[in-house]
């Protein structure tokens, strides 16, 4: 009887015991899920803002609203470091090409201009030849012979002059539209 008191005690505290150590367990499990919950949050945040960064300068530059002279800051030497590093060194790249375009849009347009003056100079010095050879033909009957002769040639070289100064024209204004669209983006 009283071995079974005996026994009866030990189960019972036993029993206490093995209640106390599965709070205890069930306590430090979830106090190590909380714990890993806020640590995995705090690491996908410190991951995540950067790649939001990129992500959010990327859409701008797609937009075609992106300021190109902003710049990532690298806090780390991992790899969303290297991410952001290449994409400043992206966007320099990008700056620097769209410089050498403006600046080729300028040059275009400067040769525009002068093709313009010259084409203009073109279509002048033709007009003083046609005249010229309007003077020469109201010379004598047997120079007027002669010059027919010449002037026919005279005025195919003319006309001939007259379409390469429209061809000019032509390509002008096609140079200056050129220049407008390149300089308008």
């Amino acid at each position: 009887n009283m071995l079974n008191e005996e026994i009866t005690a030990e189960q019972s505290q036993a029993e206490a015991h093995r209640g106390s150590a599965m709070g205890i367990s069930l306590g430090v499990t979830g106090f190590s899920v909380l714990l890993a919950v806020v640590i995995g949050l705090l690491l996908s945040q410190r991951i995540l803002k950067p790649i939001r960064d990129v992500n959010g300068q990327l859409m701008e530059i797609a937009d075609g609203e992106a300021d190109l002279t902003r710049k990532l800051t690298v806090r780390s030497q991992d790899e969303i470091g290297e991410m952001a590093l290449h994409f400043n060194r992206m966007t320099d790249n990008l700056g620097s090409i769209i410089g050498q375009v403006s600046q080729s849009a300028n040059s275009l347009a400067v040769s525009s201009s002068k093709l313009t003056s010259e084409s203009g100079m073109t279509a002048a010095t033709t007009e003083r030849i046609a005249d010229i050879m309007g003077t020469v033909a109201s010379g004598t009957d047997k120079q007027m012979n002669d010059l027919q002769t010449n002037m026919k040639t005279i005025l195919e070289m003319s006309a001939a002059i007259q379409q390469i100064a429209a061809s000019v024209q032509d390509i002008s204004d096609a140079s200056l539209r050129s220049a407008d669209y390149a300089i308008s983006g």
